[in-house]
């Protein structure tokens, strides 16, 4: 038996107009209020779809009214799960037909199931960080393989703390050619006491896994202004087949960007509302990070990167998750540098998140 439901809205997702979608097939259901923005949940052959909702801003025109159709995005319930605090209104019947999985989709291997974002972004739900650190291992050798096979070499930037730890277990894998391997850092001191604090961190990573030193590339040290024009030259400087060009803006386009990220937005060095922050959309690869006594590089670069990895596992980035993955306008919100990056013709970004962490985007306790 089919069913469809109009339900509410978790708020995370909320936006400032919405317009009901619906499956064009089938007949409309009526236009949802302004002022709560809803979900169609279909339930057919046992199977949920959600059909997402396209935020509208007060400057919105009739051409992106008539291009909301291409917003519209199906998943399986996986992505059901989202309108689970919104499904429990129901009552009888309808409630126990809307019931969603309250575990995330696993494919064959394991691995959860990637949610889409209506703006191309996704993310994957885990159980905890030790399967993060084994996913990210496995994406990178995967990137890794795949680039090497067609054009010889592989380019990473990096950062420190969780995201780069799991790398070590890297050394195990027998299949990636480390010698073709290029390591280069999204941020880093270049003054001070913790001058070269990434660099130093990742040592352990590089030397374990026998990347030649020539292909790490530090950001180095000195007055910031300085090492940033240094290390963009280099950056620009490299091969082809290091360094690939972007599809949409010709800017450097690495092959894989590892970040992670904090509870007030920021990722790399790019804090909230920072003069970093705000001169984006910029020309410029790598930029003084203020306050920071270092450098960082810019929104523009990290998003002109083939993939985008973002970690955020802790329960105290609820807020920060549902701000950068829930808002419409996530590309344009300096206050959540980490949700500005986006995905584009060539980009991939992905999101990897906890059960706690995504709490409050799916609207769960």
């Amino acid at each position: 038996m089919d069913l469809q439901l109009a339900v509410p809205l978790p708020l995370a997702f909320r936006s400032h107009r919405t317009t009901l979608h619906r499956d064009p097939c089938r007949p409309a259901v009526g236009a949802a209020p302004a002022s709560e923005p809803w979900l169609l949940v279909q339930r057919r052959a046992g199977r949920s779809q959600l059909w997402s909702l396209a935020g509208a801003s007060s400057n919105n025109n009739t051409n992106n009214n008539k291009n909301d159709k291409n917003n519209i995005s199906t998943t399986t319930a996986v992505a059901a799960a989202a309108v689970g605090l919104a499904a429990q209104r129901c009552r009888g019947r309808t409630r126990r037909l809307l019931r969603c999985q309250a575990e995330p989709e696993k494919s064959a291997a394991g691995i959860p199931a990637a949610v889409g974002v209506p703006d191309g972004r996704s993310f994957r739900v885990f159980e905890d960080d030790a399967a993060v650190g084994d996913y990210i291992c496995a994406r990178v050798s995967e990137l890794a393989m795949s680039a090497i096979a067609s054009k010889g070499a592989f380019s990473m930037s990096i950062g420190s703390g969780t995201t780069v730890a799991p790398l070590q277990a890297l050394k195990s894998s027998g299949d990636v050619d480390f010698s073709r391997v290029h390591i280069f850092f999204g941020n880093d001191r270049t003054t001070g006491d913790n001058s070269g604090k990434c660099f130093e961190g990742a040592k352990a990573f590089t030397e374990a896994c026998g990347i030649p030193p020539e292909n790490v590339h530090p950001i180095g040290s000195g007055e910031p202004a300085a090492v940033a024009e240094r290390y963009e030259a280099l950056i620009r400087d490299m091969p082809s087949q290091v360094v690939g060009r972007c599809e949409r803006n010709g800017f450097p386009a690495l092959d894989l960007v590892l970040l992670g990220t904090g509870a007030d937005g920021h990722t790399a060095s790019l804090y909230p509302d920072s003069s970093q922050v705000l001169q984006s959309p910029c020309s410029r690869l790598i930029v003084p990070a203020e306050g920071k006594g270092g450098v960082t590089a810019s929104i523009d670069y990290f998003q002109s990167a083939r993939n985008v990895i973002l970690s955020a596992t802790k329960a105290s980035q609820a807020e920060m998750v549902a701000l950068a993955l829930g808002n419409a306008h996530a590309a344009s919100n300096t206050q959540c540098p980490a949700g500005m990056i986006s995905a584009g013709t060539g980009t991939n970004v992905q999101w990897l998140v906890s059960k706690s962490s995504v709490s409050l985007l799916l609207g769960s306790s």
